[in-house]
């Protein structure tokens, strides 16, 4: 009975706006990123990026834990200090990148073309890598 009450306490709590799901980037956020290419240390974790043309783009410190990078275009984009957790990146193009203290935990860069960068320094944990292998050297 107990069950039945918070369920239904959790649904008119949502359906009446008390409760609102959360969802972390500021569209803002996104739009100022496609206007200027910058969004140094700005949240845009989960949002879809996919496809997007970063490059050049000024990333440092963000946050894009949980973001959507699939077949991005990222040449020359300042990730320094990037929260990249959980990040999908499969297939995208980073190249002449430097990730020095990112996090990469659990983030997916299968079959992405990391050429003339550097992974020295990130956090890689569960990172899957260009190759498909799979990277626990930061656990």
């Amino acid at each position: 009975m107990k069950r039945l009450f918070f369920t239904v306490l959790a649904i008119v709590l949502l359906w009446s706006g008390a409760i609102a799901p959360s969802h972390a980037f500021e569209q803002s956020d996104v739009d100022h990123l496609f206007d200027y290419l910058e969004c140094e240390d700005c949240d845009l974790s989960e949002a879809d990026l996919s496809y997007a043309d970063l490059s050049g783009a000024n990333l440092s410190g963000a946050n894009l834990s949980g973001a959507n990078l699939y077949n991005a275009y990222m040449e020359a984009a300042d990730l320094n200090g990037a929260n990249l957790a959980k990040a999908n990146l499969t297939e995208a193009y980073v190249v002449n990148f430097f990730v020095e203290g990112d996090n990469l935990t659990g983030a997916n860069l299968e079959n992405a073309a990391l050429n003339y960068g550097d992974l020295y320094g990130a956090t890689l944990c569960h990172t899957t890598l260009a190759g498909g292998e799979i990277d626990n050297s930061g656990c």
